[in-house]
């Protein structure tokens, strides 16, 4: 899974996951697309949200469109959003960010 590249917006990760998951892991083609594509996208969701915080974690900068993926999907401020969840040691992930609705 190390060749999806979860530095895009959740949508677009959302799609890579289900593609290769349904590629890779054949058992997933027997299940109904009713089933399947919420399993997986609340799984590549998961994924997309672990992998973007551990990586803004380690000091890296994010490139804008992801931060305004997660701030699309939990909002700029309030808990689970950009600024709760990117501040202390993961400020430097949003360093320079403007939130899309203030930018000219």
């Amino acid at each position: 899974m190390d060749n999806l590249d979860f530095l895009v917006p959740v949508q677009t990760f959302i799609k890579d996951y289900i593609v290769y998951h349904l590629n890779k892991y054949r058992g997933y083609q027997q299940w109904p697309a009713t089933k399947v594509i919420p399993f997986l996208s609340n799984k590549a969701t998961e994924k997309w949200k672990t992998s973007v915080f551990d990586y803004a974690m380690k000091g890296n900068t994010l490139p804008e469109n992801v931060i305004d993926s997660w701030a699309d999907m939990y909002g700029v401020t309030g808990y689970g959003g950009v600024l709760h969840t990117f501040r202390g040691v993961a400020e430097r992930a949003i360093k320079g960010w403007i939130p899309a609705d203030l930018r000219a």
